[in-house]
């Protein structure tokens, strides 16, 4: 499929792991930009919703639960 089909019109959000907020090792999730998220250490994990299971569809892109 093209670069201008079904899945370029999905928006795409990026997430790093916020250690400052540490709560009894309970982290919350920072979003960023692409360029910081392609600048912070970690493996990236993907997480894609649907309208159907959570009422918008977007891919969510999150680095820094490994570190």
């Amino acid at each position: 499929m093209s670069k201008n089909g079904y899945f370029a019109t999905i928006p795409v959000r990026f997430f790093v792991v916020d250690y400052e907020t540490e709560d009894n090792g309970c982290f919350d999730l920072k979003e960023v930009n692409e360029h910081e998220f392609l600048e912070a250490e970690g493996r990236i994990t993907y997480e894609r919703h649907t309208k159907f299971e959570n009422g918008v569809s977007q891919i969510c892109l999150t680095k820094g639960f490994d570190i």
